[in-house]
């Protein structure tokens, strides 16, 4: 089992030039997500320890993308959020049946993980798919 959190800092997404195309995703029901406030500081340390986390709603079923786009994960996910006035927090739980095969052989910043077993989180900050 992978326990994660990920803090992120919202900002805009970089402008693309002119011609360029961002990632296409596969059309799919626009969905929602509760995002739970928290005062209580949360830690990025990789336990999602917080009482926080306990007490705030997951995200709910997941789809995949790849290899099986639309249908239901092969492996269990449990996605949580959280935020606080400045952070948004994304907490994840990613059930591996056997962890031992996981693919992690890029370890280089900003390589492609294209060949890696990997979650992705995408945020549509400005609703346009």
């Amino acid at each position: 089992m992978l326990w994660a959190a990920l803090s992120v800092s919202v900002h805009a997404a970089p402008d693309l030039r002119p011609g360029q195309e961002g990632p296409q995703a596969p059309q799919t029901t626009p969905r929602s997500a509760a995002v739970v406030n928290t005062t209580t500081p949360i830690v990025v340390d990789g336990t999602l320890d917080e009482p926080a986390w306990a007490a705030a709603a997951t995200i709910g079923d997941l789809v995949q993308r790849q290899p099986s786009p639309g249908t239901r994960p092969s492996e269990a996910t449990v996605v949580t959020i959280l935020r606080d006035a400045d952070n948004l927090y994304i907490g994840v739980v990613a059930h591996d049946s056997e962890p031992r095969r996981a693919i992690g052989t890029q370890m280089a910043r900003d390589a492609s993980l294209a060949a890696d077993d990997r979650l992705e989180i995408l945020l549509d900050t400005f609703g346009d798919q």
